[in-house]
């Protein structure tokens, strides 16, 4: 199940995942480049894999995407739709 998340949240491209391995993206994720949708994909496809964030996660992300880091970073340096970002 793939499926669009249009709840108003905190601004952020990962909202809670439901059960079964569903995924859900904020709307908001359209706004960021191609290549941050790309890596927020993969990050929630390797969680279907390995559930939290240890080595052999990211060693699945880097498998798929080599330049993950890179990816990772346009999150949080590339503001959504040229918005300045609320982090925190």
């Amino acid at each position: 199940m793939l499926r669009a998340h249009g709840r108003e949240n905190d601004g952020i491209p990962y909202p809670p995942q439901p059960a079964q391995n569903g995924l859900c993206f904020s709307w908001r994720l359209m706004l960021y480049p191609p290549e941050a949708v790309d890596y927020v994909v993969v990050h929630e496809l390797a969680h279907i894999l390995e559930k939290n964030h240890a080595p052999a996660f990211y060693r699945l992300i880097a498998g798929v995407l080599p330049d993950y880091r890179a990816r990772e970073r346009l999150l949080k340096e590339i503001p959504a739709k040229g918005e300045p970002r609320n982090d925190p």
